[in-house]
This record gives structure tokens, sequence and C-alpha cells, in this order.
């Protein structure tokens, strides 16, 4: 009897009991010492992500596990240079107290995604170590993705808040930005906010943002959760759940008056302000040609559940 093929992704797959990578990747283990008893293993360790990318080449797959216990600090402009083709992959849950994490720390501080299939996936991302950081990642080559990560926009016990999360630059085809959950505390923090979670801001084509969970405060109506400002082509927004936490906010996705195309389907948005729900949530510009359908917003200050289908405002 033949068992079911699995793992023919270039990625390699994951199971319960460890992971395969793709043939000839290299593999290398970022983290704090000790983890390991094989000395052997040991020596694949480094400390800081310097460390890792510099052991990695080039479009051959090659892969940094970041282990349990790591943290580092994010606290410079193009803080790290990664190869095309590099995995960034977290062991252990985002949830957990020991997951790896990166925490932004410097204002200016951006980790770029300017090489092609870089991957990172299952690491805490924490935007909200210093007041006010500007652009925490920019994507600018094709392939890249965010998958399964915990990403903290904003929180109150620090204060802080990022301006704006993620930007797609000129180049950033086929980005993907797949089941991550996306934190903020409250909006207490958003008053110099300018960009949402993710910023299309170039004609960008195939960007996929699927199942992901956003909490997030975009102050006013004219920047939105996701904010498409670029004229982006097969864009896919589809399954996400929207929690719009600025009270004067009546939208959760916002695509301006450019000529986009591309599909907004099965999302569900609960947005603050006291607005009515079927003119709230989903705002899209004249120019665009996007498939609004079965996207459900509930609205108002109170704790009204009432859901509607968002029009095209």
């Amino acid at each position: 009897m033949n068992l079911p093929l699995v793992g023919i992704k270039s990625l390699g797959f994951r199971t319960m009991f460890g992971t395969w990578v793709a043939p000839g990747a290299n593999v290398t283990y970022l983290g704090p010492a000790g983890v390991f008893e094989s000395a052997y293993t040991e020596n694949n360790r480094v400390a800081t992500l310097a460390a890792a990318v510099a052991r990695m080449r080039a479009s051959k797959n090659d892969t940094i596990y970041l282990l349990p216990g790591y943290a580092e600090n994010v606290s410079s402009a193009a803080y790290a240079s990664i190869p095309a083709g590099t995995k960034l992959i977290g062991l252990g849950h985002t949830d957990d107290a020991s997951a790896p994490k990166l925490t932004w720390t410097a204002a200016a501080a951006t980790l770029l995604l300017n090489a092609a299939d870089i991957l990172i996936q299952n690491v805490v991302l924490d935007f909200s170590g210093v007041a006010d950081c500007a652009a925490p990642i920019t994507v600018s080559a094709a392939g890249c993705g965010i998958d399964n990560c915990r990403i903290i926009m904003q929180n109150d016990t620090a204060s802080f808040s990022a301006l704006k999360g993620i930007t797609l630059a000129a180049g950033a085809n086929r980005f993907r930005f797949c089941d991550n959950v996306v934190e903020a505390d409250s909006e207490d923090d958003d008053a110099n906010v300018v960009g949402g979670v993710i910023n299309i801001g170039a004609a960008v084509q195939g960007v996929r943002i699927h199942r992901n969970e956003f909490t997030f405060a975009c102050p006013g109506d004219t920047v939105g959760i996701i904010d498409v400002t670029a004229a982006a082509k097969k864009l896919s927004i589809r399954d996400n759940l929207f929690y719009q936490l600025a009270a004067d906010a009546a939208f959760a996705i916002i695509i301006d008056d450019v000529a986009a195309q591309g599909l907004v389907v099965k999302n569900g948005m609960r947005i603050t302000e006291n607005v009515a729900p079927a003119s709230a949530g989903l705002s899209v510009g004249a120019s665009s040609l996007i498939l609004n359908w079965d996207n459900e917003v509930s609205a108002a200050s109170t704790a009204d559940a009432t859901l509607v289908d968002a029009a095209d405002t």
C-alpha cells in the first residue's frame, strides 16, 4: 500500500516529530545557548539574526530555525540583509512565553524583505517596542510571505503604537500574508498612526491576504487596516476577521480611487464607530474593480452585533 505523497513544495514540510527541508538546503539554528545537548548541533547555533543570515546562500531554500527562548531587538534601518529564498521558521507556538520574538526598538528600524522568496513563519513580531515605529517591515521583492505569526501593533503597557505595519513597495508581487494574528490593546496610542497593518502602495500583482485576525486602530476614514493606495492587480483579501478599534473610523478595508482589481470575499468586520453597518467596513474607490461578496459588518459603539453585507462605499 502506498502512503500519501506530501512535502512537494520547495519549503519542505513540518510534522509533530520534526521538519523536513528542501533537498540541499542548509539549516542554521538561531537562539540562546543550552538548548542542545549535542555538541554537533550546538556548533550550528548562532545567537543573532545577522550571524544566521550570513550563513544563508541565495536561492537555495536555506532555513533558519528560531529556537524557543530566542529574542532579539530590531534596532536600525535595513537591519539584516536576508538572501533570496531564506526561510525563517520559529519553533513552538506563538502564544508561548518562550516563543521566538523580534522586537522593534528604534523608530527608524526596518526589516527589509528585498530579495525574492523570503518567508517568515511562526514568529512573534512586536512593532510596539518603541513609540511611532515608522515602517517596521518593507517588502520590495517577489514571492515573499509572512505566515502564522503573532504581530503586536500596539500595547497599553508601554503606550507605544507603530505608525503602520507592513509596506508593499514596487516589486512585491505575489506577497502572501496568511494565518496571522495581529494585536492591539486599544486605540489609546493611535494619534500618530498614518497607515494600516498592510499598506499596498505600489502597483503589485497577486497579493494574497487570507485567514488572518486583525485588531488595530486606524483613526479617521482615510486609512484602513488594509490600505490600498495603488493599482494592485489580482488582489485577494479573503476569510479575514477585523476589529477596527478607532472610535472615529468606519472602515477596516480601504481601496482608494485607483485602478485596483481583485476579490474581497468572506471577511468579517467589527467597527467601533457608531455608524450604520451597511455603509461601513469596506470602502472601494470608483476606479477599482473589486468583487465585494459575502463580507459582513457589525458596527456601533454598543454591544450591537448585527451583521449586514458591506456595501461598496
